[in-house]
């Protein structure tokens, strides 16, 4: 049975009373229409330079259309100037900041100061069509926060400047450079916006009217991290805002699976007063089977764009038996700030088969299975100095005693971009901190860890080369990589961004050295959309599979996947379509999971205590395997390269797939031995069927796309 079940949330007051803007004993003071006081601007401080910038005195009782002219302390050139014009805005108001500077004031760090609410920023996307007619895609819209509430009015800043460089105290002020005079005098501007609304307004109400749009809509699972045991019964909620204006509107929710079929269509109509609220649940009963299901909320007139995108997904439950020889883990994942957070996802992390943390507590960590390393970095471009450094190598061996890490990842991919003419000097710089920790272990009750080097990105034999060179080599215990991968699928061995031809040109070059153990602290399944370098959804659901299993097959120490979230540390929970960097992990950016959890789970899951056996090809054919022994028996990894392992061509239309649909052009039959009854063929997110034999022999049907299979016989 298919269930909507409808609430309707009585919404905050229409729009609030016209706001007031004055000036008086030095503070820019904004009121409601009532008269009670929001907030209270009280200077600019440059707080990279010494400079601080006051506003006058005296009393301007209006300011709208106003320009104040700031008195300037602390300024040592005698050429500082700030200007502040105040401007009615369609939902508010806007200060304008004109700043003169000379060249040795920075002014990259400007605060304007004033007292709010505790700093919560909000952080929004807008879904957008692919004008190529790819997938759509989320856009980023201005992060917002809530500065301060009266009975009447809720006093919202449209967050222009960086969004973490701010607190319940003021606010960052970001200037673009307009203009540079002969005498190095710099002029720039930057605007900080501001906006009322009724009091009681939600951030989403609040975004929805700023940019304009009739009806916002956010979707939640009824589970963390929408993951769903086998027989629950899967439901979604659905969040329909409306802004400053009415709404009556169609929306229809559909529901496909990992084929395409659609498992739910049901249209609803939406009838919202101005910021208002009403709440859909969804249940899908029909999504019963182990995979991945895909949620879209679209306006029912065009069923086109979507207001909303959201997953879930089905996955089996797992003990693990042999997590200890295991070697997948994660690069990196945004730990959430209370106890229940941090509780939820650690199990999470233990449900996908998680080993190994890349950087993370052990004293956290260990209860649920996973052994956490330490990773930090330091500048590439100067060397250790005993007077400064000390302290700061010390605090590093204190936090790695305290955490319980047996494995320290010293540094970050200094490799990238350096060139025979800049590499000895970045190598020396290295080395000099690895003297250092080389010293500071020696010490009596030095913590017991292994010393691991940098993540090169990439394969960069030149690089390990310097290293020994200048006499590095034995000082690393392990070695780091970084095999980024380009359009190509994870059994690409070619030169270039490959992942198992960097693999192999690693290990060759490390025999030439001196072998030692092997860490893949990062590699990836970037689903940049819509990028012809990038995979699909369910491209990457193919290669992260595919690189689990190439992994254990190559013997590394280590393969830890990154990310675990879409989004960056330094914008958590944001979005960036036109940045790469926002879509590596495993978890959307709604903490919905992509395919590729999935295929992280079932990578894990299938290759338990498993050994690696060969890499098998039958002659004549594109049929090629990766097999394993393993308690459950036989295990191959098998897939037909017919199409080769170039998955797009750079160009200007290029476009993603929807994630249910597979681009693979060639299917082909293939017959294997078995002495089972039966084989059992796993795709990569984990969907097993049971596939009879008929006298010694199995026909399966393969593409690109790596499928498990037990029960094999490969001659």
């Amino acid at each position: 049975m298919r269930h909507l079940v409808l609430c309707l949330l009585v919404s905050a007051s229409m729009v609030p009373a016209e706001l007031s803007v004055s000036c008086r004993d030095g503070w820019i003071v904004v009121r409601d229409g009532s008269g009670n006081e929001l907030v209270s601007f009280k200077n600019v401080v440059f707080a990279w330079s010494p400079p601080v910038a006051l506003f006058p005195q005296e009393a301007v009782p209006d300011l709208f259309g106003k320009t104040l002219v700031c008195g300037i302390e602390k300024d040592g050139t005698g050429r500082v100037s700030v200007s502040c014009r105040v401007a009615r805005t369609e939902h508010g108001f806007e200060l304008e900041f004109d700043v003169s500077a000379p060249e040795g004031v920075s002014t990259g760090g400007l605060m304007l100061n004033f007292g709010s609410e505790p700093r919560q920023v909000h952080k929004f996307g807008v879904w957008s069509a692919d004008g190529r007619g790819g997938v759509p895609h989320e856009v980023r819209e201005s992060p917002i926060r809530r500065v301060a509430t009266s009975e009447s009015t809720s006093l919202w800043y449209i967050i222009s400047g960086n969004h973490n460089w701010g607190s319940s105290f003021g606010e960052h002020l970001q200037l673009k450079e307009i203009s540079k005079d002969q005498d190095g005098l710099r002029r720039l501007r930057g605007r900080m916006s501001f906006a009322a609304m009724p009091a009681g307004s939600t951030p989403e109400q609040v975004v929805l009217t700023l940019g304009g749009r009739k009806l916002h809509v956010s979707c939640s699972s009824s589970k963390p991290y929408g993951v769903f045991d086998i027989g629950e019964h899967p439901s979604i909620q659905l969040q329909v805002f409306s802004g400053n204006r009415s709404v009556q509107e169609d929306l229809t929710v559909i529901v496909k699976d990992w084929e395409g079929r659609v498992l739910l269509r049901q249209a609803r109509g939406i009838q919202l007063e101005a910021f208002d609220k009403q709440v859909i649940e969804v249940s899908v009963d029909a999504a019963t089977r182990v995979g991945i299901y895909f949620v879209g909320v679209v306006n029912s007139a065009d069923n086109k764009l979507p207001l909303a995108r959201t997953t879930f997904a089905i996955m089996p439950k797992y003990e693990y038996q042999h997590l200890d020889k295991s070697p997948f883990g994660l690069a990196a994942a945004f730990m959430p700030n209370d106890q229940e957070g941090k509780k939820q996802l650690y199990t999470l992390m233990k449900r996908l088969g998680v080993h190994y943390l890349r950087n993370g507590d052990n004293r956290q960590s260990a209860p649920y299975g996973i052994v956490s390393f330490m990773h930090n970095n330091v500048s590439p471009t100067r060397p250790f100095d005993p007077a400064k450094d000390t302290k700061v190598l010390e605090a590093m061996f204190e936090q790695l005693a305290e955490r319980q890490n047996p494995a320290w990842e010293f540094c970050n991919e200094w490799n990238m971009g350096k060139n025979d003419k800049t590499r000895p000097e970045v190598v020396a710089n290295y080395l000099s901190w690895l003297r250092a920790i080389k010293q500071r272990r020696q010490q009596p009750g030095s913590p017991d860890f292994r010393l691991i080097s940098m993540g090169l990105a990439g394969r960069d034999s030149a690089f390990l080369q310097e290293i020994a060179k200048q006499g590095g080599w034995e000082l690393l215990d392990d070695v780091a990589l970084h095999p980024g991968r380009g359009n190509v699928t994870a059994d690409n061995t070619d030169d270039g961004w490959t992942y198992l031809g960097g693999i192999r040109a690693t290990r060759d070059t490390m025999k030439t050295l001196g072998d030692k153990p092997l860490h893949l602290t990062e590699v990836y399944a970037c689903t940049k959309p819509n990028s012809w370098w990038h995979d699909s959804y369910r491209q990457a659901a193919e290669n992260l599979f595919l690189t689990l299993a190439l992994a254990l097959a190559e013997d590394v120490k280590t393969c830890l996947v990154y990310q675990l979230n879409d989004s960056v540390w330094h914008d958590v929970g944001g979005v960036n379509h036109l940045d790469a960097e926002y879509y590596y992990g495993l978890l959307n950016r709604d903490l919905s999971p992509k395919p590729s959890l999935l295929a992280f789970a079932t990578a894990t899951r299938l290759l338990d205590g498993a050994t690696f056996k060969r890499f098998w090809q039958r002659p004549q054919t594109h049929l090629q395997a990766l097999e394993f022994a393993s308690p459950k028996g036989s295990l191959a990894v098998v897939y037909d390269r017919t199409d080769g392992t170039i998955q797009s061509q750079q160009s200007d239309d290029f476009v993603h797939q929807e994630p249910w649909i597979d681009t693979w052009k060639t299917r082909t039959k293939h017959r294997f031995r078995t002495k089972q009854d039966a084989v059992v063929l796993v795709d990569c997110i984990g969907r097993e069927i049971r596939l009879p034999a008929s006298d010694g022999f199995v026909e399966i049907e393969l593409t690109g796309a790596p499928l498990a299979v037990l029960g094999l016989e490969l001659d």
